[in-house]
């Protein structure tokens, strides 16, 4: 169970905090290495959008109730592979649930692109 009333929402808040800062700081990198145009290395920023309020009560770990279940890290990792060569907007939207994976097969015409942030 989340933790309730004042301490819950001022902890909430300090996890959004914290998130926001790590989010800051690995675009910081991200951009770095797309300025630096290496040819053989490339950093991608992918952010999940996984509106967890919105899955089944089963999406969450049996065991504490608020981490991810395996089901769901393993729709994130599907939806992460297959928006790969997406566009921005396709890499953006948010991950639907589904009970399985789908994992889409790249083919020779595809290209990731390394030099966009969503």
């Amino acid at each position: 169970m989340l933790l309730s009333g004042v301490a819950g929402n001022a902890t909430r808040l300090l996890m959004d905090t914290l998130q926001t800062q790590y989010n800051e700081r690995l675009v910081k990198i991200i951009k770095d290495y797309q300025q630096a145009r290496y040819s053989d290395f490339a950093v991608l920023w992918q952010p999940a959008n996984v509106p967890l309020s919105t899955y089944p009560v089963d999406a969450l770990s049996s065991v504490d109730c608020f981490h991810p279940a395996l089901k769901t890290h393993q729709l994130i990792a599907s939806e992460t592979w297959n928006r790969l060569v997406g566009t921005t907007a396709e890499r953006s939207t948010s991950i639907a649930w589904r009970d399985t994976p789908h994992y889409r097969c790249l083919q020779a015409e595809d290209r990731i692109h390394t030099d966009t942030l969503l």
